[in-house]
């Protein structure tokens, strides 16, 4: 979908960082319009030095193949195979091992920039996520079937709310 003009969608997501993007591709995998409403663009130009890395377990990463990101990551991704818990000055420990469990791995450690260089890219691709950026949450008037915001770049989008 476009970027930054101001439309009617069924869902919108504040939040344009791993969780929020995450969320939007998984809705336009499954077909859904979304808005995506994102304060900055994202910065992949982060220190090295400074970079942290995310534990992604199993069901993540099968999460991330079924939205398409995964193939984005994986190279640069490294496998956990063992995991050792234990406390110290506590007796015992647990010791999970990707072999016993008959897995290729438990998970995989991934630098968080790599995942959300990833998560743009599969972004760009999408057709049913429109992207407003930058805008910021200003106000939000809930009612009993919907939602009312404005966006600080002047963008009014509304939602409607699913009863469960």
């Amino acid at each position: 979908m476009s970027e930054n003009d101001g439309a009617h969608t069924r869902i919108l997501i504040v939040g344009g960082g791993l969780v929020g993007s995450s969320l939007a591709l998984a809705l336009d995998h499954a077909g859904i319009d979304c808005t995506l409403a994102e304060a900055v663009p994202p910065r992949n130009d982060a220190p090295r030095s400074e970079e942290r890395n995310l534990a992604l377990a199993r069901a993540t990463v099968n999460g991330l193949a079924a939205i398409g990101v995964w193939p984005y990551v994986q190279p640069e991704a490294q496998a956990l195979r063992r995991i050792v818990v234990s406390r110290a000055g506590d007796f015992g420990s647990l010791r999970l091992d990707a072999g016993a469990a008959g897995v290729d791995a438990l998970g995989h450690i991934v630098p968080a920039r790599v995942l959300g260089a990833a998560l743009e890219r599969a972004l760009d691709a999408t057709r049913h996520v429109q992207r407003l950026r930058p805008a910021r949450l200003r106000t939000l008037r809930a009612g009993c079937e919907s939602a009312e915001v404005e966006i600080e770049s002047a963008h009014a989008v509304s939602a409607r709310r699913y009863d469960l």
